[in-house]
Parts: structure tokens; sequence; C-alpha cells
């Protein structure tokens, strides 16, 4: 047969038509293969950031005010329905107090990014104040007085809050925690001077000292 027939002949029609799609495949595998990997890449990267939020430790996605309420709101009424069975239920007291104390720094954190949460979060750290304080008129406790005076400084109040930690201070000489929170709050309101003899004296007291004279847990107030 001669070459112009072959050409014209359906059987070599159909070994080009095969031949150009095995061509098209063959061009078109790198592109398949670079989606591929391009989709795998986005999913780890996906992955390694939920992981990262994960890892995090928090019950709840601290960028969200919506988030944050939602969880600290369960956690205050269960508490208070606690505290509505029994007024002097001092456990109850103190994680109703912990519970607002906690909400309020989270809101206190997320203030930069949201205007709405600053004001709210005064408001949480009043709630602790009270909490704490009607703790305190049941039973006596150095370190929930010092979680109170903590609350209260953060209402705007820091002259009460300063006062009220001298008095701990006054009366437990040895609890490093409360000489700490002293410190802070003199380093926060400008008092540099009472800020380092307080400091001072609470490197001068070792933890274990301070933790066998209060027990408990012990507040702090940190520098902002």
């Amino acid at each position: 047969m001669a070459y112009k027939d072959l050409r014209q002949s359906k059987a070599f029609r159909i070994v080009v038509i095969v031949v150009v799609v095995i061509l098209a495949l063959a061009m078109t595998i790198p592109s398949v293969a670079t989606l591929l990997a391009g989709s795998r890449s986005g999913s780890d990267t996906a992955s390694q950031a939920s992981s990262s939020s994960a890892s995090s430790g928090l019950p709840y996605d601290a960028t969200s005010k919506e988030s944050i309420d939602t969880y600290f709101k369960e956690l205050v009424d269960g508490a208070q329905k606690k505290v509505d069975a029994d007024s002097t239920n001092t456990n109850a007291l103190r994680s109703l107090g912990n519970n607002y104390k906690a909400w309020a720094q989270a809101l206190t954190n997320l203030g930069s990014s949201d205007s709405e949460a600053v004001s709210e979060a005064a408001q949480r750290w009043s709630a602790a104040a009270d909490a704490y304080a009607r703790y305190l008129s049941v039973s006596d406790s150095d370190p929930v007085a010092l979680d109170h005076a903590e609350a209260v400084y953060y209402t705007g109040d820091h002259d009460a809050a300063i006062a009220e930690v001298k008095a701990i201070t006054d009366r437990n000489p040895s609890y490093q925690s409360a000489w700490q929170t002293l410190g802070a709050m003199y380093q926060l309101t400008g008092q540099q001077d009472l800020a380092k003899e307080a400091y001072g004296t609470a490197s001068a007291l070792s933890t274990t000292s301070s933790n066998t004279t209060t027990g408990g847990s012990q507040g702090t107030t940190s520098a902002r």
C-alpha cells in the first residue's frame, strides 16, 4: 500500500488519534501532580494550624468574644446555682469568683481588638470581687483576700486594692505572693521605690515557706 493511501486509511487515522491522546495525557500529568501536591500542602497547613490551636490548651477560641462568653457563662451559671442553694458554700463562692476572674482576664486580653470586651471585662472583675467578698464574709482566707484585692484593682479602685494587700502582708508577712502582688500594684501605679521594696521582700522569702504558711491557691497581679 502506498504511503499516501496509508495516511488516508481508517486504521491510520485511528492510530494518529490514539498517539495524540497519549501525548496530550503525558503533557497534563505534571500539572495534575502539581495540583495534588498543592492541595496536600494546603491540607497539611490547615492540619498544622488546627493542631497548633488545640495545643494551646484553651477550651474556647480566645480570639472570639462569643466563644469566650459562651464558655464562661456556663461555668458561672453552674457555680451560681450552688451558691443559690447554699449562700455559705465557700467552695462554690470561690469557684464563682475564679470563673468571673478568668472570664474577665480573657476579655481583657481580647480588649485590644474588641472595644466592647473592655467594658464587659470591668463588669466581670466587679462580679469576681463581689463573689470573693461574699466568701470572706463567711470565712477568712488570705489567698481569697488576695484574689479579691486583684479584682478590686482591675475595677479601677487602686488605692483600696493596695490597702487590702498591705493588710495581708501585715498579718502574714511571710506570704510571698502577697508581696509580689503588692510590688506589681505599686509598679503599675508609678510608685517605683515602694515596688522595689515589695519585690525585694518577696525575693527574700522562699516559696516553700510561703506555701507552708498560707496553703491553697495564691493569686498574683501581673504588670500590664
